[in-house]
């Protein structure tokens, strides 16, 4: 999943870079990342309008 952190901390512009093969996986992800909205607002350290992130979700099945 790739998102993107505005500089106000507002979550945009959320896709998935590589699909799981599993369609409904792949929208749940999309869904968790929406679901938090908003993060804390970047750091002053941090130049630039936002900050791209790359994100990869493990799906675990077995003991």
């Amino acid at each position: 999943i790739h998102f993107t952190v505005e500089r106000d901390g507002r979550v945009t512009r959320e896709t998935v870079e590589r699909s799981s093969g599993v369609s409904l996986f792949d929208q749940e992800a999309l869904n968790a990342v929406r679901r938090v909205g908003r993060m804390p607002p970047l750091p002053a350290g941090i130049t630039g309008q936002n900050l791209g992130v790359h994100f990869t979700f493990t799906l675990e099945t077995g003991p």
